[in-house]
């Protein structure tokens, strides 16, 4: 019987700190079951989820099935089994400030259903050289810089900074030029779905490259500076996090 890799269940490399496992524990758990008063949208996926980190959060089970997993490898024919889809091949903002990308409400409920539904693949082998990961939606990201601020959940308010260009480099619109952030509600259908899914995985302070696939963007309709069916190419960071009902 192969054991489950629970370093690729938790999208983590095996040199992952405590604080990397808490985190990335946090941020499935809350995907696969936003409301803790509801049914999760996966289960089986939850409970993995749920098997890895009492695993990998209790340092003596951690170096257990580390030493195990070493085990396994060295045996001929050895492996471990991996819970992580197999990889594919890669293809090739509210306010007056979100005319310039113009993300357009297209559905709180299809938006959040997009961010609970998402199940993570991991392209190059969990974030290999390009540290590129995908979930089911087609949504892709990168991590460019990593915050520790909180994870926004829906309904907080969210300030983020952006880049934005189209797949062949040009550029069509940039808030830190402005020096302003846009400002929206998250999950509520505000921005377009990729942005709605992609901060939802962010921490305050983290910059991450999305790349948005023409479903989660504009479609076929596009908009201007934006043609149809495009693929767009966001740089952005989570700058704040408005807690719903806080008031501040």
């Amino acid at each position: 019987m192969q054991r489950p890799d629970h370093y690729a269940t938790l999208e983590l490399a095996s040199t992952a700190s405590s604080k990397e496992i808490e985190d990335a524990y946090e941020r499935l758990a809350r995907l696969y079951q936003p409301d803790p008063d509801r049914n999760p949208s996966d289960p089986e996926k939850l409970r993995q989820i749920n098997e890895a980190f009492d695993t990998l959060d209790d340092p003596e089970r951690r170096a257990d099935y580390d030493r195990s997993r070493a085990i396994d490898a060295s045996s001929p024919g050895g492996a471990v089994a991996s819970t992580a889809p197999p990889s594919e091949p890669a293809q090739p903002p509210s306010r007056s400030t979100l005319f310039a990308v113009g993300l357009i409400a297209l559905g709180a409920g299809a938006l959040v259903a997009a961010i609970v539904l998402a199940v993570f693949a991991i392209l190059d082998d969990g974030g290999g050289e390009s540290g590129l990961f995908q979930t089911a939606s087609g949504l892709r990201y990168r991590e460019l810089a990593v915050g520790v601020g909180p994870v926004p959940e829906p309904g907080d308010t969210v300030s983020v900074h952006y880049i934005g260009r189209l797949e062949d480099g040009t550029e069509f619109d940039n808030s830190f030029e402005r020096g302003a952030p846009i400002e929206f509600v998250l999950g509520t259908g505000a921005v377009i779905p990729g942005w709605d899914e992609g901060v939802a995985l962010m921490n305050m302070g983290d910059r991450f490259e999305l790349i948005i696939p023409p479903e989660l963007a504009y479609g076929e309709a596009g908009r201007e500076g934006i043609p149809p069916n495009s693929t767009l190419i966001f740089d952005m960071q989570l700058v704040g996090v408005d807690t719903a009902g806080s008031g501040e």
